[in-house]
């Protein structure tokens, strides 16, 4: 009687479950749908390769390391820089960039009237922790500036840092 009862219970479990697991996911299906209705449209000249807009749920929560020095945004002329908040945005593209995306995983940003791209190129280990070589798009005032980057990890200290190669 009793593997009777623990098996129904464990099939309900079972169900429930599914059941939990489907609800999660329409959720989250319709919550995307609803955040790219009313997310900004990207530019003409940025094609993107799906027809829907790219998400990069992998991590929503994560803390990058420190770095030792920051990477200077571009400049567009002595009198036009990005505003602080396209200067957050910039880099926060970077840090998840160099953090969490795979290579030849494109990280996009747009603030106001200026956008971006941030895409780590190539990842190599060192003696105490790795490397990563970013390229990154930034367009604003109607001009477009390209650099790439090289940042290292040192993971005994959790200290990035950039180099010069």
């Amino acid at each position: 009687m009793y593997s009777a009862k623990a098996l129904v219970v464990s099939g309900l479990m079972a169900v429930g479950k599914w059941f939990t697991f489907l609800g999660i996911s329409l959720w989250a299906n319709a919550s995307i749908e609803l955040s790219h209705a009313s997310s900004p449209q990207w530019p003409a000249e940025i094609t993107e390769p799906t027809a829907r807009p790219l998400v990069q749920p992998r991590f929503f929560h994560y803390e990058a390391a420190r770095f030792l020095n920051q990477i200077r945004p571009p400049s567009f002329g002595l009198f036009q820089r990005l505003s602080s908040a396209q200067v957050d945005k910039y880099q926060e593209a970077v840090i998840h960039a160099l953090v969490a995306a795979e290579n030849g995983e494109t990280v996009r940003w747009m603030m106001g009237d200026a956008f971006g791209a941030v895409v780590p190129v190539l990842t190599w280990p060192t003696g105490n922790g790795y490397c990563r070589r970013v390229h990154i798009m930034v367009h604003a005032f109607d001009r477009q500036r390209i650099q790439s980057e090289t940042a290292c990890l040192d993971s005994v200290h959790s200290q990035w840092q950039w180099i010069a190669l």
